[in-house]
């Protein structure tokens, strides 16, 4: 059964990738712009973990994250399937926000949570063709973790109040 599973993917995914769609914007320049979009995406992931490279395990997480983002950027193969390793980065940088900017970052990350939900099923209703999802489907998510991280990743690192600081202290005192 797993195996009819894996033969039966590329019948129901895209052979797209996000970066992709973003580059098909521009149609007369759609095949150079998405080698380019690639290339700085690929450059910029692998300047990142050379630099992370024995800097300590705050950066090496941050790292961690954004290579599941850009890899989910740069697939060729994709669907909204796929984005469920993408979970552990969305409330990393909710977790983050809220608690930076405690009672307002609560107040915000409702009312993200709300939008995503609200959002991507419009997004999803609006542009549905049968039961093939749309290619637009596959930006909002890793567009805006790719974001976020960006966003969250000075006061997350920065910072010795969190609480991946809280479990980590712990368990090297033991």
């Amino acid at each position: 059964q797993m195996l009819r599973q894996i033969l039966e993917y590329p019948t129901y995914t895209d052979t797209i990738s996000p970066l992709e769609i973003i580059a098909s914007s521009l149609p007369g320049i759609k095949d150079r712009l998405n080698l380019i979009l690639h290339g700085i995406f690929i450059a910029y992931l692998l300047v990142t973990w050379a630099f992370t490279l024995k800097k300590g395990y705050k950066l090496f997480i941050w790292t961690a994250f954004l290579t599941l983002v850009i890899t989910n950027l740069i697939t060729i193969r994709t669907a909204t399937t796929n984005y469920v390793v993408l979970l552990p980065v969305f409330f990393f940088i909710l977790r983050y926000t809220e608690e930076r900017w405690r009672l307002s970052g609560r107040f915000f990350v409702g009312t993200l949570l709300l939008g995503f939900l609200v959002g991507l099923w419009w997004l999803f209703l609006t542009t549905v063709q049968g039961n093939q999802e749309h290619a637009w489907m596959y930006l909002p998510l890793p567009i805006f973790c790719l974001i976020g991280l960006w966003w969250v990743r000075w006061w997350y690192l920065n910072s010795s109040r969190f609480l991946i600081d809280k479990m980590y202290n712990q368990s090297s005192s033991k």
